[in-house]
């Protein structure tokens, strides 16, 4: 696992990412300009957004991207998630529990909460993401889950 930092990084991201929307995942048409310069932004900014890459046995194999955003009540601020995806053959493996528990472990550094959104094509794929999520103690709001960090 590790924060994407350069250009080929983001190429890569978002060529995942485009895969998967053509796999069913989008809910409204794909503008590659667009969706290539959000990717871009997400993984470069300085503060307020990652993007993470998981890799098995040296295969770039899933994504995460997190952008820090206020709620629209409050001055406080949270991680909301701006993606995740996981390859399908990879699904059953510990891709996406290793990415939630990243984005868990980046709360907890920061004293934020992070709100995850586990929809997915396929029924079975969003059950699994709902699964794992409750596992590693994402709580359910709705249709979001969300985890708050550890009181200090």
């Amino acid at each position: 696992m590790r924060a994407a930092t350069s250009d080929e990084d983001v190429i890569e991201i978002h060529r995942m990412l485009v895969y998967s929307m053509a796999a069913g995942a989008a809910r409204a048409p794909v503008d590659a300009d667009e969706s290539m310069l959000f990717v871009y932004n997400t993984a470069k900014a300085k503060q307020g957004a990652v993007a993470m890459m998981a890799f098995l046995n040296g295969k770039f194999v899933g994504t995460l991207g997190l952008l820090e955003t206020r709620y629209w009540y409050s001055k406080e601020t949270f991680l909301r998630e701006v993606w995740l995806y996981v390859l399908p053959d990879y699904e059953n493996s510990d891709v996406m529990r290793s990415l939630l528990m990243e984005a868990r472990a980046l709360g907890d550094l920061l004293n934020k909460s992070v709100i995850i959104a586990p929809t997915a094509t396929g029924r079975q794929r969003g059950a699994r993401r709902e699964h794992i999520a409750t596992i590693y103690q994402y709580s359910p709001a709705g249709e979001i889950y969300a985890f708050h960090p550890r009181e200090s």
